[in-house]
């Protein structure tokens, strides 16, 4: 069995017990991957949380994604995986 957490934002380090062993993956936000092509600091938000998540073996996948140029955005900060139309159009 798997343990995640969803719907992940921009106060996932507030998180209390992110750093312990149970977690094995959390979904960002759709708020937080949409426009992320067309800004460097969102950007650099999703590439941080990956680097951290994936320092503690937790995998990061993004949430509602809709736009190609987000979807190649948040494949090079480091994403795991991506939900949304844009994914189920290209599944």
């Amino acid at each position: 069995m798997r343990f995640g957490l969803e719907h992940a934002g921009e106060h996932l380090a507030t998180i209390d017990h992110l750093f312990e062993d149970w977690l094995d993956f959390v979904k960002l936000d759709a708020s937080v991957g949409s426009g992320v092509a067309a800004d460097a600091q969102r950007a650099g938000f999703v590439r941080a949380a990956v680097d951290l998540l994936h320092g503690l073996s937790i995998d990061v996948y993004a949430e509602g994604v809709r736009d190609e140029a987000d979807a190649a955005a948040l494949w090079a900060c480091g994403i795991d995986g991506i939900t949304g139309p844009w994914a189920t159009a290209h599944h």
